[in-house]
């Protein structure tokens, strides 16, 4: 049987608490047995400490605490701008409507090009897709370019959603984007 494990767990008997004010950042400072100074760090809700150690001096541990909270005040800084900005970003509406079509690239060794076409919009972030059929031109040996064929569905409709720069997600290697009207370059592997 597992006990949890809980950040009470790790703080020291006898430790005293530092708070940071502008940030979530919390160390206990206590001296061990051998009267070293020591220090146990922790920020936001994490249950393992950031940092466990003990110093040389007092002004040492007093740096590294100092050094500590800045990084963890300019980390959440940090992630609050980007919140923001992405939640300003999905709060405009998405410029993908019924009609277009959106292309997507992807492969290791090969390069694949599939085109999708927007069916019907679900909400404000969610588009209806079917992929659709392609015309393809051989340049030379395996590789060419291809356009796609409005219309011509080979695919059934599936939804997903809309991210902020107006792509969509399809798989966990493939993103289609709105095509531009140029061909696309393919590759084939033998």
């Amino acid at each position: 049987m597992r006990f949890p494990t809980t950040r009470e767990m790790f703080i020291p008997k006898a430790a005293v608490k530092v708070a940071d004010k502008a940030s979530s950042a919390v160390v206990y400072i206590r001296t061990d047995a051998q009267g070293r100074p020591c220090a146990v760090g922790f920020s936001g809700k994490a249950i393992k400490p950031a940092f466990n150690c003990y110093y040389r001096s007092e002004a040492s541990r007093e740096g590294d605490v100092r050094r500590f909270f800045e990084r963890v005040r300019q980390s959440e800084t940090y992630r609050a701008t980007v919140k923001a900005e992405r939640a300003e970003k999905l709060a405009k509406p998405h410029k993908l409507t019924v009609g277009h079509i959106l292309v997507s690239s992807w492969g290791y060794e090969q390069t694949n090009v599939d085109f999708y076409q927007i069916t019907a919009l679900r909400g404000a972030r969610t588009v209806e897709l079917r992929k659709i059929g392609s015309v393809s031109h051989e340049d030379l040996s395996m590789q060419g370019t291809c356009t796609p064929r409005a219309d011509s569905f080979t695919g059934e409709a599936f939804t997903r959603r809309v991210d902020e720069d107006n792509a969509v997600k399809l798989t966990s290697y493939a993103w289609a984007r709105l095509w531009d009207g140029r061909p696309r370059r393919w590759t084939a592997y033998a």
